[in-house]
């Protein structure tokens, strides 16, 4: 979660946009990214994202938490 936070704050400095972090319950935002965690050890992938759109999964993104630097 902190590397996700800290992550976004580089995007807020340099971008002019702010991000604010709600509970999942919290559905009524114009735009909506959630992080993920899975354990992806046994394959070369490190993390996937999803486009936006109105699917459930939109904005969705997942990293490897096998990976180091997680």
């Amino acid at each position: 979660r902190q590397a996700v936070r800290l992550a976004l704050a580089e995007w807020q400095s340099v971008c002019g946009i702010q991000f604010v972090e709600v509970p999942n319950a919290q559905a009524d935002t114009s735009i909506e990214l959630k992080f993920g965690v899975a354990d992806l050890s046994k394959t070369t992938v490190q993390g996937w994202a999803y486009l936006p759109g109105t699917a459930v999964n939109a904005g969705d993104v997942w990293l490897d938490r096998s990976h180091p630097s997680m």
